[in-house]
């Protein structure tokens, strides 16, 4: 009896949308490019929106398309004229703010990719958040070259 009662109680369960962190932030645009089949990574670009009045904190990336993903920032010009790309451990995003992530700034870098992107298919990736937990988002796959700014799923 108790099964019953339990999978009757969890029908609700699955019909709950991919925001797992309750809805104050919020992820759209999510896209790459088409890999190269030798290819080993890839940029991800996507728009961050912060709902809540509070800051909160991007902490892990994670996707099976790759085995380890991370956060990479573009700082202003070096010495040389180059621009400096690092690694960093998390990504503020400020209270009712929006955070664009694209080509040459801030991305997600998959390394590892574990087989080639293809254009027109799709991967899911799961950002965490300090405070929001966990919001899962569909990464669109685009042809290669694609210019993408104002791209919309």
């Amino acid at each position: 009896m108790w099964k019953i009662i339990f999978a009757v109680l969890s029908i609700p369960l699955m019909f709950v949308g991919n925001d797992c962190g309750g809805g104050s932030i919020k992820i759209t645009e999510a896209w790459t490019h088409a890999s190269a089949p030798d290819a080993t990574t890839a940029e991800v670009y996507l728009n961050i929106h912060n709902t809540e009045n509070a800051a909160d904190t991007l902490t892990t990336v994670t996707t099976y398309a790759s085995e380890t993903t991370v956060i990479m920032v573009t700082e202003d010009e070096d010495v040389d004229g180059q621009h400096v790309q690092k690694e960093v451990p998390n990504l503020n995003i400020e209270g009712n703010k929006d955070i664009a992530l694209r080509k040459n700034r801030t991305y997600i870098l998959l390394k590892k990719l574990r087989q080639p992107l293809v254009a027109g298919e799709k991967f899911p990736i799961t950002l965490t958040f300090a405070k929001a937990g966990q919001v899962l988002e569909d990464v669109i796959i685009q042809p290669a070259g694609t210019i993408t700014y104002g791209f919309r799923k």
